[in-house]
């Protein structure tokens, strides 16, 4: 029984409770209004040279009034899209100067939505929220595999928190950080090194950048068969002088990093065609068409993302799975689904809550020592190191 989930940017906001701030994980629509409140990033803004020509650009052409008012922010897909198409009118014409100033204007917008989300996923505890836990859980217990559209690293946090501390831990792991034993050695049984389906040209391991020709050649480093395939890139990988690297998706020193990360921004032409995001897409698709059933959870097919429909039409274009199930508030997802994939029957649940409830997890609350709140889950089943077997991947 293949089970593949498929998540996008509601599953975050489904998953987890407000921020201290009161905020959620920034969306296209509010990306710029959160931008702007944020006080760490309005120092930013204010004091380094780039960025303020960025907003100069941005309120050129969107004459932003007020930053508290949503309809007075544009949107971040439009915004880049803007950036993209000026950019590839300019390099056609030969004018390269402006060209190279809308590149640094993307660099620059690339790696402020890179620092936003690490910030955010900075201040959260996915260990402490049983949602998200219970999902973790459930999908290493199920040998799913994921598609998710989503940046951040969120999912992964959880993955590693429910499978556990890894031991023993080797004796020489300070002494001799490269050696074998070492780098086949992870904190937490699942390793996010493996997850992604392919093999990173440089990996960090320990603060120690191992190139993945050493890396993933160590017994025991052969990427996951059941596999988390970004769609749009993520947190943490970056292209670098030697490749692609991943590394830590929470350090991030500053916005305005000399690297630009490896994200597939919200553009009108996507370089779907470019790695390592073709591979990853023909992963996906391979891996739709052999699900028995699908799951997709807080993603609503925006009607610009022909990708996105072109990958699901090849997906069922010859079988349907068996099960199909639409996790959204909003029953228009429900009726997209019925177009793309044809299945029998969809069913359908307002929230991620739901969807564990009727997969057996239990919600109950409790009280903490300080007197708070909490959710805890019952009723999660077990996770044991062989749902997520180390074998070479096949595709």
């Amino acid at each position: 029984m293949n089970t593949v989930y498929v998540l996008g940017a509601g599953f975050n906001r489904a998953a987890y409770h407000a921020y201290r701030e009161g905020l959620q994980p920034p969306l296209d629509a509010d990306f710029f209004r959160i931008l702007l409140t944020q006080s760490d990033f309005e120092r930013h803004l204010k004091n380094d040279a780039r960025a303020l020509r960025l907003m100069r650009y941005i309120d050129r052409y969107w004459r932003i009034d007020s930053i508290s008012d949503p309809a007075s922010t544009p949107g971040l897909e439009a915004v880049y899209s803007l950036i993209d198409l000026q950019r590839r009118e300019c390099a056609a014409l030969g004018q390269v100067e402006t060209a190279n100033e809308l590149d640094s204007l993307f660099t620059v917008l690339t790696n402020l939505l890179a620092h936003m989300l690490a910030a955010f996923e900075g201040r959260l505890t996915p260990q402490s929220n049983s949602e998200l836990q219970s999902f973790a859980r459930l999908a290493l217990s199920e040998r799913a595999e994921i598609i998710t559209f989503n940046y951040d690293t969120l999912l992964e946090w959880a993955m590693e928190e429910a499978s556990g501390w890894s031991e023993p831990v080797p004796s020489n792991l300070t002494s001799d950080p490269l050696c074998d034993q070492s780098l086949a050695f992870s904190t937490k049984v699942w390793n996010r090194n493996l997850a992604y389906g392919f093999e990173f040209d440089t990996v960090e391991v320990r603060g120690n950048a191992v190139p993945g020709s050493v890396y993933y050649h160590v017994a025991g480093n052969e990427v996951y068969t059941n596999r988390i395939l970004k769609l749009h890139g993520s947190l943490g990988w970056y292209y670098g002088p030697d490749g692609l690297l991943l590394g830590d998706a929470k350090v991030l020193p500053s916005p305005m990093l000399p690297s630009l990360p490896a994200l597939l921004t919200p553009v009108v032409l996507k370089p779907f065609y470019e790695e390592p995001f073709r591979h990853i897409w023909l992963q996906a698709r391979d891996v739709l068409t052999r699900a028995n059933t699908l799951i997709l959870v807080g993603y609503s097919f925006p009607p610009t993302d022909f990708h996105v429909q072109k990958l699901f039409r090849e997906a069922f274009v010859d079988r349907q799975p068996d099960v199909t199930v639409v996790v959204n508030p909003d029953e228009r997802a429900a009726t997209i689904v019925n177009t793309l994939v044809a299945p029998a029957s969809v069913e359908t649940h307002e929230s991620l809550r739901s969807l564990l409830t009727e997969r057996g997890v239990r919600f109950r609350q409790v009280v903490l020592e300080n007197g708070d709140t909490d959710i805890a889950a019952d009723g999660v089943p077990a996770v044991h190191p062989d749902d997520f077997y180390r074998s070479p991947l096949s595709t």
